[in-house]
This record gives structure tokens, sequence and C-alpha cells, in this order.
């Protein structure tokens, strides 16, 4: 046997064999290593802040109206025809100055006719007394003619005895002493009646005088005077129209004098009494510029469940708008060992959740009110289960939970 057909037929297939062994294990040996998978972090990245509770003023918003307390509607005092209008709608007025001027022709020929009406009546008084002294002086006279009336009948009397005397002398001479008797009793009552008549005339003198006063009041009347500085809120009339008694002329209020109407919750008296809302520090602001106010007063009565608010502007409020709706940032009294958070940390009214070994804790919370300084959407809050350094969730999301396990960021 050759030498090839030996090489060809023994060595050739087990080399081939081995060659194709070697080829596989170099290709085992040469292939990639697998990739291992680390299982993925299923804990939710979440934001917390630390808690330090103390000391909180909360805050509630409030929505209110301007109003003024001192506003008044003038009236016509007496019928008769707009003279003059001298202010208009919106204009700022000062204490005493004319408003509006009505037509007092009439009222004055009538004050004339009542000073004269006066006069005559203090005349008749004047009289009265002057009579009363005549009465006096001359009741003195009487008595002395009474006197000699009644000596005459006495010498007339004794002449007609000695039959050197008439008796019609007699008779005349009687006569006589009866006519100063009625006399001298006519002047007695007149001074006794004195009283009386005097105060009878003083009775229509002083109800003359008081009709002068009403007419030249109602004079008074024709002139329109501002009772204060403020503003016109509202004219009802013009000049020439014809104005009834008790027709409106104007609306007026002070302007100096304006506040704040918001309505609280009649809750709140549960909470605080109301010797702890007076007096409380609020602020407003009100085209851009921010107003300091004061907790002035409570309503007396409930209006739609909830308690009136008045607040005072502690700054001018001169130029404001009557009526304007406004928000209000008011503050409550302190609250101790409370602490602020972001709004979001908040879930329903009443639950936040505590960060404990990664973990989330729901707590139990009593929502005081809000914060808007230094930003809005802050609440406050206190829980006697909250300790000081406390990391608190602020995050908000739907899948939050007790024990739910998370990441802080």
């Amino acid at each position: 046997m050759s030498t090839s057909r030996f090489f060809l037929r023994w060595l050739l297939p087990p080399l081939i064999v081995l060659l194709a062994l070697a080829v596989v294990m170099a290709l085992v040996k040469t292939r990639p290593g697998a990739r291992t998978q680390t299982p993925p972090d299923e804990r939710i990245s979440v934001s917390t802040q630390t808690v330090q509770p103390g000391r909180v003023v909360p805050q509630k918003l409030l929505h209110g109206r301007i109003i003024a307390p001192q506003q008044v509607k003038l009236s016509a005092a007496l019928s008769a025809d707009v003279r003059a209008l001298t202010v208009r709608e919106g204009e700022h007025i000062t204490r005493g100055q004319e408003l509006l001027r009505l037509d007092d022709r009439e009222i004055r020929w009538l004050v004339r006719q009542r000073e004269a009406e006066y006069r005559q009546r203090q005349a008749q008084v004047e009289s009265e007394r002057n009579r009363q002294q005549a009465d006096q002086a001359l009741l003195e006279h009487e008595q002395q003619l009474l006197e000699l009336a009644r000596e005459a009948v006495r010498r007339a009397e004794t002449l007609e005895n000695r039959s050197l005397a008439s008796q019609s002398s007699l008779d005349e001479a009687r006569r006589a002493l009866l006519q100063q008797t009625l006399a001298l009793e006519q002047r007695r009552r007149a001074i006794s009646d004195h009283p009386a008549r005097l105060a009878a005339l003083e009775a229509q003198r002083d109800q003359a005088k008081a009709r002068l006063e009403q007419a030249r009041l109602q004079l008074e009347h024709t002139r329109l005077l501002s009772p204060f500085a403020g503003r016109v809120a509202a004219v009802h009339v013009a000049a020439g129209q014809h104005v009834r008694q008790g027709n409106a002329l104007l609306d007026i209020f002070d302007d100096g004098q304006l506040e704040i109407r918001a309505p609280l919750p009649a809750g709140w008296l549960q909470r605080w009494p109301q010797a702890r809302l007076h007096g409380l520090p609020a602020r407003a602001r009100i085209d851009g510029r921010v107003y300091e106010l004061r907790l002035a007063r409570l309503s007396a009565s409930l209006n739609r469940g909830a308690l009136d608010a008045f607040f005072h502007f502690e700054d001018d409020p001169r130029g404001l708008p009557l009526d304007q709706v406004v928000e209000l940032v008011l503050d409550l009294p302190p609250a101790e060992q409370a602490f602020v958070l972001p709004g979001e940390a908040l879930y329903g009214t009443d639950r936040i959740y505590r960060i404990v070994d990664g973990r989330l804790r729901q707590v139990r919370v009593e929502h005081l009110g809000n914060r808007y300084m230094p930003r809005e959407g802050l609440v406050v809050l206190r829980s006697d289960q909250i300790q000081p350094g406390d990391q608190v969730l602020i995050s908000k999301f739907a899948t939050a939970s007790d024990g739910l396990a998370v990441k802080v960021r």
C-alpha cells in the first residue's frame, strides 16, 4: 500500500476531527460573556422638607368689598326748582361746600311775612307790660278818688240831715262813690289778670318766633351744603328740574373713613373668641398698592352663615372706588408647635407623610391656615406626631400610601 493512500485512509480523518475540535474549542473560548442584568430599583424618587415646629402666624385669604360707613343720601326738604347744581358724580368735596341750590324766592317772601308777624307779637307783649306799669301807677290814684267820693257822700248826708242839701245831691254823691268803687275794682282786676294776659301774648309771640325760625330753616335748605369732606357717589337731579319734598338729590360719602367688609366663617368663634379677633392685622393689594388694615369690629348677627368683619384702613384710603371687590390676607392669632409646608405636602384635608427608614408613614395633622408670604401655596399645620428635624414628603403623587418605599432626591 502506497504512502499516500495510507495517509488518506488512516491519518486524514483523525486530523480533520482534531482540527474541527480545535476550531470549536477556539470559538467557545473567544465568544463574548453573557450580560448580567441587575434588577431595577422600584423606589419612587420624592422631595422632602425638614420641619421645625414652633410659633407660626397662620393667614387667611378673604374676599371683601370697600364700603363707606358714613354715606348719606341727601333729599329735598321742600318743593322747589333746582336753580344750580355745582358738583358732578365722582368729584371730591369739602366740608360746608355748596352742592346744590334751590329757587328761594317764595321762601324769602315767607320769611319776611313771619318776621312781621313776630314783630307784631313782640309789640303786643311790650304793650301789655307798659299797661301793667300804668295800672299799678293809677291804682293809688283810684284809691284816693275813692276816699274823696266817700267823703263827699258823708258831707251830703250831713247836709241832707240838716236840710241844707237836697236828696238829689246825696244821690249824686252816692252814685259817684259807686262808680269810683267799680273803677278801683276794675283796676285791681286788670292788675291781677296781667300775668295771664302776658303769658298768652308771650305764647303767641313764641309761636310767631317758631314759625319764623321754621321759615328761615327752609331758606337754609334751599342751599345744600356738604356735612363732611368726601366724594359725590351719585347725582339724581339736573338744573331746572322741579323736586318735591323727600326727593333724592345727591349721594355722598366720606372717603377718608372707608372700610372693607368681608365675611368670616362662623366656626371661627369656636376656635377663637371675638376678643382675640379684634385688632388683628391684614393687608390688601388694591390697584398695585398694598394697604395695611386692622380688624375693627364684627357684625352682631350672622349673614348667610358667616360673620361680617369690618377692616379699618391704617393708610389713607382716599381715592379708592366704593364697592370695589378686593382680596385681603388676614393674620390669625399665633399658633404654637406649628410648621409651614407647601400645599403639595397635604393629602386630603388632614394627612401628610413623613419619611422613616425610606418608607412613608402617614401622620394626621390639624390644618390651621395658610401662609402667603414669601410665596403663596403654603399651609400651616400642627401635629403631636411631628418632631423637630422630621423629613416630610412634599411631592404629590396618586400612589402615596402608608409604608410605601421611596427614595429621597
